[in-house]
């Protein structure tokens, strides 16, 4: 039996809706459809390959869920709301500040290896890693405490 796919719109196009991107796009029931965003300049431009819209041009009845990724998220779903769509279908974004930092996984991973504590007990977000530079930093950390990368 084929998983529904569920049609998304992630609501703004900043940090927390490129980390909500990041987040929610290879989960194999999601379909990440477009971009709402009330930024004049970024409408009609596309993040990886996903429109950039007005909300006033998206359709409700195209969407099962809405990411509300702003620090705005209660003077959007207001906004949504009036263009009628159903708060039901809402999901707010959590804040990066609400993900694992970098220090904390570097000081999960060390103590996995330091103590072999059991590969499953290691539970972070993976988006917190999602720079290059912080990745980098992180493993520069392990070599230095003299552990291996995993």
């Amino acid at each position: 039996m084929e998983t529904k796919q569920t049609n998304v719109a992630i609501f703004g196009t900043g940090e927390l809706g490129i980390d909500a991107l990041r987040r929610y796009r290879f989960q194999s029931n999601m379909n990440i459809v477009t971009f709402p965003d009330n930024n004049k300049e970024k409408q009609g431009s596309s993040i990886q390959g996903i429109p950039v819209q007005s909300p006033e041009v998206v359709s409700a009845a195209d969407l099962d869920q809405i990411i509300i990724a702003s620090g705005a998220h209660r003077a959007i779903s207001l906004q949504l709301i009036q263009l009628g769509f159903n708060s039901d279908n809402f999901t707010v974004a959590t804040t990066r500040a609400d993900h694992t930092s970098p220090e904390q996984i570097a000081s999960l991973i060390r103590n996995l290896f330091q103590h072999q504590t059991p590969l499953a007990s290691l539970v972070c977000s993976a988006s917190s890693l999602n720079t290059e530079p912080e990745a980098y930093q992180f493993t520069r950390e392990l070599e230095q405490d003299g552990i291996e990368k995993p």
